[in-house]
């Protein structure tokens, strides 16, 4: 048992607005009460456990920062102080908490690993985007854990008689089930950022596109065919979320080399595991859509994860339409008009990626997302017992690890 107050600052790498603070041990109440004013005056002065108070901290009457404050255990007592105003608020609520009793200390030695407030502060200190700090901060304020807590309910319910004569709560948590396992889809970005290929024929324009979006210059552009040899990957930042952006090598640029022959089969390999396509032609050329469409397979399941863009419409001649792809693949798919040497286009272009990867839905925030492979396991057992209404102890026992970990002894 933790037998003091210890406090650990949690920050993104990211420049963002949004600082989380953990307070815990014995003593964390009587600590954060002094200097916490709840919004409501008519409730409780601290959240009770496993929900959230707004209001403000304050010194001797001077308002340090507006946060939000969620309790995450009784036993020991934690609290999370979501902060808004940025890294100085932070750490004087920081300096406020340790003057007055608090050890400062590392939060991966207060928290176990395997669970998810670890799992989801793992995630909070290795992001790149302001956006994607302020969803997870948001899962930490106690969203996906309520939706955790009804399956295990619910799984309880089904170990004892009430099933039979059950009010309801097995079927909500089965639908509360299939939505969680359906948000995995797009919550994994908050884990593992996405990987956006671009790809097609060569001397379309690829590289020239890459470079436009990314507003510098990574890849060798050239109007020789075949310039680009091997892949090229950057990162880039799409709505507040980082991105994986990889240029490929041209359709018609393989040799008969082992060193080229090595090159497009990573070029395959990224081409079937993206997250999304970007299929770039030249607008003057439609024998390019032919091609392309004799050679490959549909690159992925899912139509809104690909794009078509008509390049170098710069080069268009006054008064010619575009005429769109007309591959049976990319019937659905988005498209754009493009001049990645002009940068013109651009915009458009960017705000469909973010569209495509569901990153518009993320910022939201209207339900909980499963971001790993942990929780997404968990959830379609949890999903599948209650489908079958087949008792699963082991889940039950894992879930109840999962969000109520052991005390942690003092570090």
């Amino acid at each position: 048992m933790i037998d003091m107050p210890l406090v650990a600052l949690l920050t993104p790498r990211s420049p963002s607005g949004v600082a989380v603070i953990l307070l815990t041990g014995i003593g964390s109440e009587g600590l954060l009460a002094r200097f916490f004013r709840r919004a409501r005056t008519d409730r409780p002065p601290l959240p009770a456990d496993s929900r959230a108070a707004y209001g403000f901290i304050e010194r001797a009457g001077r308002l340090l920062d507006e946060v939000l404050v969620v309790c995450t255990s009784t036993a020991p007592p934690a609290y999370e102080i979501c902060c808004h105003g940025g890294s100085a608020p932070a750490s004087s609520i920081l300096e406020l908490l340790t003057s007055y009793g608090a050890q400062a200390t590392s939060w991966d030695r207060l928290l176990q690993k395997k669970t998810l407030d670890h799992d989801l502060l793992t995630d909070l200190l290795r992001g790149e985007g302001g956006n994607q700090a302020a969803v997870i901060a948001h899962l930490l304020g106690g969203t996906l854990r309520e939706k955790l807590q009804k399956l295990v309910g619910a799984l309880l319910v089904l170990r004892s008689e009430e099933h039979k004569t059950d009010d309801g709560t097995v079927p909500s948590a089965l639908k509360s089930a299939i939505r969680l396992e359906e948000s995995y889809s797009v919550g994994r970005f908050l884990h593992s950022s996405p990987r956006v290929v671009i790809h097609g024929p060569a001397n379309a324009g690829k590289s020239t596109l890459f470079n436009a979006l990314l507003d510098e210059h990574r890849a060798l552009t050239s109007k020789t065919p075949g310039t680009t040899r091997d892949p090229v990957e950057a990162g880039l930042l799409l709505d507040g979320f980082p991105v994986r952006l990889f240029d490929l090598p041209g359709e018609q640029s393989c040799s008969g080399s082992e060193l080229m022959r090595k090159a497009f089969q990573v070029a395959g390999h990224l081409k079937r595991d993206g997250d999304l396509f970007i299929f770039v032609v030249d607008c003057r050329e439609a024998e390019s859509f032919a091609s392309f469409s004799k050679s490959h397979e549909r690159p992925t399941n899912e139509k809104k994860r690909l794009i078509i863009v008509h390049n170098k419409v710069d080069l268009m001649k006054r008064g010619k339409e575009i005429q769109p792809a007309s591959f049976s693949m990319s019937r659905g798919a988005m498209s754009v008009n493009v001049s990645a040497l002009n940068r013109v286009g651009l915009e458009p272009l960017l705000e469909k990626m973010a569209l495509s990867l569901g990153l518009r839905k993320l910022v939201v925030r209207e339900e909980p997302v499963l971001v790993n492979r942990r929780q997404l396991a968990m959830v379609r057992r949890a999903r599948k017992a209650l489908e079958t209404l087949t008792p699963d102890s082991r889940l039950c026992s894992r879930l109840d690890s999962y969000l109520y970990p052991c005390p942690m002894t003092h570090p």
